[in-house]
């Protein structure tokens, strides 16, 4: 029996919203290296190649007080190097999916855009590492937090599906 890697699960749950959609995408996978998780998808579509950059959070952590849930993302130097040289390359979207190993509590994908990159991931930082964490409450916008300091950048819930419908 092949067993399935939690990497696979959680990227397949984006996978699947894209695929599933009733417009028509080809994509494929793109890998960094053999040595690493595969993290990279380009996707091609009417309007030109998009990039998908995933990252996974299995760990919420729930905030009695508030009822908020946050996932916590750690980004490597390697991958804000390469996130910048995407960038350049053209469009890239991050999609953080906070995820449960569990698989029975609240799961959810923010999607950053482009833009809004810059406001959370310091790109020019020569630092080891960068956390961004995403906060999460019922009926209300992502907030999310990096490694650009006092700045918490609001991410529409539905920014994946507006992307989905912005691609074809």
């Amino acid at each position: 029996m092949s067993r399935i890697k939690p990497f696979e699960l959680f990227h397949g749950a984006v996978l699947t919203k894209l695929v599933r959609s009733d417009r028509p995408i080809t994509m494929r996978l793109i890998q960094t290296s053999v040595n690493e998780d595969w993290r990279i998808y380009l996707i091609n579509t009417n309007k030109g190649d998009v990039r998908f950059y995933m990252r996974v959070g299995k760990n919420p952590r729930p905030h009695k007080l508030t009822k908020a849930i946050s996932w916590y993302f750690p980004i490597q130097r390697d991958e804000s190097i390469r996130i910048k040289q995407l960038l350049s390359e053209g469009a890239v979207y991050i999609l953080l999916i906070c995820g449960n190993e569990k698989l029975k509590h609240t799961m959810a994908i923010c999607a950053i855009a482009p833009d809004k990159i810059k406001d959370i991931l310091d790109l020019d930082s020569n630092g080891n590492s960068q956390n961004v964490t995403v906060k999460y409450i019922k009926g209300r916008s992502y907030r999310v937090c990096g490694a650009i300091k006092n700045k918490e950048v609001v991410i529409n819930q539905n920014e994946l599906d507006a992307i989905f419908k912005n691609l074809t």
